[in-house]
């Protein structure tokens, strides 16, 4: 999973939230401050789940899903 937040505390309440649900099996969450830094990531790591704020500095979050998919055609959304 991959979480997009700009505020510290928000990114790391949802980091919280997804670590109490152990029946979810979740391997790795990765955590970005901008859509900028998000997008650079998807170069090495692939997402099974991207959750990202829509109002971000550099790239919203629009912008982001916008670009993840034209990178990930065959990506479900």
């Amino acid at each position: 999973i991959l979480v997009v937040e700009d505020f510290a505390i928000d990114r790391e309440e949802v980091v919280s939230i997804l670590q109490s649900f152990r029946d979810l099996s979740i391997e790795e969450i990765r955590t970005c401050e901008n859509g900028m830094t998000a997008l650079e990531m998807t170069d090495t790591f692939v997402p099974d789940v991207i959750l990202c704020d829509v109002e971000m500095p550099y790239m919203d979050g629009f912008t982001l899903l916008r670009e993840v998919r034209a990178q990930y055609p065959d990506m479900r959304f």
